[in-house]
């Protein structure tokens, strides 16, 4: 009996000892695949922690864009904004003068049928209104002309004066560059306009980034074209007097040419062309392009 029990015990001794191994093992395996879960989960916190970082990078950088650019018509916005106001203020009046002209018109129709003295008064009351806010339009322009040079460096307002000088020793008008108005948008001159056999001549870049139309240039050939969004194209040649207008030629009288470095072209035509349309005041000298 009692050797029975001696050897069942050394039997289960036995067992233990083969067993221990295998219960070591997956304690180990355990343990590293614990450590791996611990590194893994490590790893996932770094990689969260250099996405945050990327993202607040390129939050920053996105912040810092939007800062130059908010800071840039900030300075823009002062000249801007009254210049806006006071063309407002101008379209206003003009309506205000055109609503009149109707009614001018309107009225000396009738007294062509029906001559009288209260429709003659009526009619020389209205021309004195229409006078009047013509004569506010004129005011408004004046204004505009002066807050137009504010967009201007001292530098770069210096050098236009210079450049009309020399332009105008060589015999040739020039326009003042606040004198060409574009409504609702701006535009800026690197040289200042000329006048030429009674024609203005404008800078192609002032025009083309004014109104958003895209340009390209053959050196070869010495082409322009002007394409526009609406699809109109314009193909040009310096010193040509036929301009290509999608696939009708036209002449005109004063062909696009190179002035001081420069390549000017017939506003008028090119506005038009473009579907603007160009008004001249003689009396102010003033061109506006709506």
């Amino acid at each position: 009996m009692i050797k029975s029990k001696v050897f069942l015990a050394l039997v289960i001794c036995f067992l233990l000892a083969l067993a221990s191994p295998f219960t070591a093992l997956a304690k180990s395996d355990k343990a590293e695949g614990k450590s791996n879960t611990n590194a893994n989960r490590n790893a996932a916190e770094m990689n969260m922690q250099t996405i945050e970082v990327d993202e607040e990078l390129t939050d920053e950088a996105e912040t810092e864009e939007e800062t130059e650019e908010n800071a840039e018509e900030t300075v823009k916005k002062p000249w801007v904004a009254i210049k806006n106001e006071l063309e407002a203020q101008k379209d206003a009046a003009e309506a205000q003068k055109d609503l009149i002209e109707q009614q001018i018109e309107a009225l000396k129709a009738q007294y062509e049928i029906e001559p009288g003295d209260a429709l003659y008064t009526e009619i020389e009351e209205l021309t004195v209104q229409k006078a009047v806010y013509f004569a506010e339009m004129r005011s408004y322009k004046v204004q505009m002309k002066s807050v137009m040079k504010e967009q201007y460096t001292e530098e770069e307002w210096d050098n236009l004066q210079d450049l009309a000088e020399e332009l105008e020793n060589q015999g040739l008008n020039t326009l003042p560059v606040t004198n060409v108005m574009i409504h609702k948008k701006n535009i800026k001159f690197d040289t200042p306009p000329v006048i030429k056999e009674g024609r203005i001549l404008i800078p192609l870049r002032a025009i083309s980034q004014a109104t958003g139309a895209t340009v390209t240039w053959d050196n070869d050939t010495k082409t322009i074209t002007i394409v526009q969004d609406s699809g109109t194209e314009i193909t040009l040649t310096i010193g040509d007097d036929q301009i290509l207008v999608n696939d009708e030629v036209f002449t005109v009288d004063e062909p696009a040419q190179s002035i001081n470095n420069r390549t000017v072209v017939p506003i008028r035509f090119i506005v038009e062309s473009l579907n603007l349309d160009a008004d001249w005041d003689a009396e102010t000298q003033t061109l506006e392009v709506n």
